[in-house]
């Protein structure tokens, strides 16, 4: 790992919080996708923003252009962030957990996840979201380490992993579930949720390992994460009536319009 990927820094005011880190990732050389990207995608929005949404990968309209969420799946999503009443320039920043397409769209690999975390890694550390949405099962286990389950997460408050990149002191080893409309208050454990795969050994080569990449914990203020649908699955299920999987992802997004508000007011 780069030296200057090691420990995130606090960004003095008034820095740009992307140019560095885009040049910096157009001439990372860490995994294969290097020989097959035609741009690397590193992000789109405001980069201060108290939001960040993370997805999966670029995809071909993404590798061309450079930023992400610009196909039939971004077009998606800009609708339903604008139905919640969410500004994709204003109010969030959108990035994928891998920064170049993997050949033929094909999901990336643990290898590629554990190569690219780290530009992620600065990418938080630098926008210091309070809020984070994981767009799909990918970023849902590159970030928390659960493997599936999405469609029974999406919607609700989850901590960081106590001792992962994403927690501070005060974070401890829970996955907080609010009151929701369709199922009761709970709390669970991260291990002992459905399909967890708990963080490999790290001189596995194919292991997505958590702890060996550290933010100094007070860089950053404590996070929520909400799990959201992907887009591309909402495209293979477009209905929108009530309690389909389009409907509740706009609920969702709303739930983290409702968070942004409390913040600004001063109330999260």
């Amino acid at each position: 790992m780069p030296a200057h990927l090691s420990r995130s820094q606090p960004v003095p005011a008034g820095t740009d919080l992307t140019a560095d880190l885009a040049a910096s990732c157009g001439q990372c050389q860490r995994c294969e996708l290097a020989a097959s990207r035609q741009q690397v995608v590193v992000g789109r929005g405001n980069p201060a923003a108290r939001l960040l949404l993370i997805g999966e990968a670029p995809g071909a309209e993404e590798d061309a252009s450079g930023q992400p969420f610009v196909g039939r799946a971004g077009r998606l999503l800009e609708q339903l962030l604008a139905e919640a009443g969410l500004d994709s320039k204003r109010d969030l920043y959108i990035a994928n957990v891998i920064k170049c397409r993997p050949p033929g769209n094909r999901k990336p690999s643990r290898a590629e996840i554990a190569a690219c975390l780290p530009w992620l890694e600065q990418q938080i550390a630098r926008q210091r979201p309070a809020l984070i949405g994981l767009l799909g099962a990918t970023a849902l286990e590159a970030l928390l380490g659960l493997k599936g389950g999405i469609t029974k997460l999406r919607g609700q408050w989850l901590e960081p992993l106590a001792g992962s990149f994403l927690s501070t002191p005060e974070t401890h080893n829970v996955a907080q579930v609010p009151q929701q409309q369709d199922q009761p208050r709970t709390t669970h454990q991260i291990g002992d949720l459905p399909n967890h795969r708990p963080n490999q050994p790290a001189n596995n080569p194919e292991a997505i390992n958590r702890q060996t990449i550290a933010i100094q914990p007070s860089n950053l203020q404590p996070i929520a994460l909400m799990p959201l649908l992907h887009p591309s699955y909402l495209l293979r299920n477009p209905s929108g009536l009530e309690g389909s999987p389009k409907w509740r992802t706009l609920q969702d997004l709303r739930l983290l319009r409702l968070r942004l508000d409390e913040l600004a007011a001063g109330q999260g």
